[in-house]
């Protein structure tokens, strides 16, 4: 984040030599960071905020409650397949470069109100615990003889950093 004292300093530094890269760098900031507040010229305190309103009118906004029943039957329907019904359906209406909007509009639906996203628990196995036919059985030694701990099934290996030597 940078700070109004930042910019100011690179402000100083610019009216000092010129240069925006050894100014950025005086003022801590990126290169491109110091050209956008040099471009910008002020404050980030003082920078206007984001535009909440629409450049244009939305493409889909009469046909958005017919491709939103779409979803809700099949919500595993993907932007572009219902693009391209959408324009063989209504030719001249949208076109393929549109596909971007409908992305956006389709993933924030899926969002609120898309079904339930599963969850998924990762599962670590390590070979050798738990029984794990695939991995190393512990043995413990008795007597001279090998006897395995957790019998799966298989001869055990005898790995000697897991095993357990009883003594007489």
């Amino acid at each position: 984040m940078v700070t109004d004292a930042q910019v100011r300093k690179l402000m100083s530094e610019l009216s000092r030599h010129g240069e925006i890269g050894r100014a950025s760098m005086k003022a801590d900031m990126d290169r491109k960071t110091g050209r956008r507040y040099r471009d910008l010229g002020c404050v980030p305190s003082k920078e206007p905020g984001q535009r909440d309103w629409r450049t244009r009118a939305d493409p889909f906004a009469e046909d958005w409650p017919e491709l939103e029943a779409k979803l809700e039957v099949a919500p595993e329907l993907e932007a572009k397949t219902l693009l391209v019904d959408l324009i063989s359906r209504k030719p001249g209406q949208n076109d393929m470069s549109e596909l971007r909007t409908l992305q956006r509009r389709v993933k924030t639906w899926l969002a609120k109100s898309g079904p339930e996203k599963r969850v998924y628990f990762a599962q670590d196995h390590r070979p050798g615990e738990v029984g794990h036919p695939g991995g190393v059985a512990n043995t413990i030694q008795v007597v001279g003889r090998w006897i395995p701990s957790c019998w799966n099934g298989r001869r055990p290996q005898r790995d000697p950093r897991r095993s357990l030597a009883v003594a007489r």
